[in-house]
């Protein structure tokens, strides 16, 4: 991870790698409890992206792991694609206290800011 959990930037394999190794012990902590925030995933080699979210039940670090496991988390376009070309990023994290409406406008923001949704990029809604 770079400059810390806030700023991390993986690809695939740095993530299985983490993952693998259960995440560093601070992070460990961070992620088990960080529960909203925005997530990135890039594809590398046609720059086309998908943005969504954990929340809830989901801390990142379940996201994350998940994406470790089987490079596509369960999303439905991602699984189409060869994850070893990702990259993942977190966008922004929430405050646990912040509406679920101002988050969810802030994922719609940042899918229309960055061209996410099909065509261009990876998110279908």
């Amino acid at each position: 991870m770079t400059s810390g959990i806030w700023h991390a930037r993986q690809t695939g394999g740095q993530l299985k790698e983490a993952a693998a190794d259960g995440f560093h012990a601070r992070s460990r902590l961070v992620l088990n409890y960080v529960q909203l925030q925005a997530v990135i995933v890039a594809e590398t080699r046609d720059g086309r992206h998908d943005v969504s979210r954990a929340d809830g039940e989901e801390s990142i670090r379940q996201r994350w792991s998940a994406y470790a496991a089987n490079g596509h988390g369960g999303n439905k376009e991602l699984r189409t694609l060869d994850p070893s070309t990702f990259r993942y990023s977190l966008l922004r994290v929430f405050d646990p206290s912040t509406p679920e409406n101002e988050i969810n406008i802030a994922e719609s923001h940042y899918k229309e800011a960055l061209d996410s949704r099909v065509p261009h990029g990876l998110n279908w809604n």
